[in-house]
């Protein structure tokens, strides 16, 4: 499930549009995102990542990202490598399989199931759009904590605009 978000400074008038979570498409993405993580789509760390550990898998999920540098906030996608679970050679064969068959049945169906058969490796974030700084994580438990990048004197006051999936 998928919420936007508009969050606005009632002290300067900052406003921003901000999407977070998976929608329920993740089960076609999945297939197409570990190609694209294979051939330098998502950047080196994680075209490296799949080098290194052929029978890793990623999945993303939209995040509220803040830029070190300039505050700002982005909705960002946070890149989440894992790899399979020691639990013997018939698992990481199953899980290996799994990973890159392109049909939905071989195809992991949701996030929840990375959990069960593989761990979290490394998460991944891009550099803000806006000037190349490090971005911060914040999920949306943490919506209503965001302070206005702008003025810096005001909590950034939350109202849902969307829902997805």
């Amino acid at each position: 499930m998928g919420t936007q978000y508009r969050v606005h400074c009632p002290q300067c008038g900052y406003d921003a549009t901000l999407a977070l979570g998976v929608g329920f498409v993740f089960p076609e993405d999945f297939a197409e995102m570990q190609e694209k993580g294979r051939n330098g789509k998502f950047g080196d760390e994680v075209r490296d990542f799949f080098a290194e550990h052929p029978k890793g898998v990623m999945d993303s999920e939209l995040v509220i990202g803040k830029c070190d540098k300039c505050g700002e906030y982005y909705s960002v996608p946070l890149i989440q490598m894992y790899i399979p679970k020691p639990s013997g050679k018939f698992r990481e064969m199953f899980c290996a399989v799994r990973s890159v068959m392109p049909s939905r049945k071989g195809n992991i169906s949701s996030s929840s199931e990375l959990g069960s058969n593989y761990r979290l490796y490394k998460t991944h974030l891009p550099l803000c759009e806006k000037c190349g700084g490090d971005m911060k994580v914040f999920r949306e438990k943490d919506i209503g904590k965001l302070s206005c990048p702008h003025c810096g004197k005001q909590f950034l006051i939350p109202e849902i605009s969307a829902l997805w999936d």
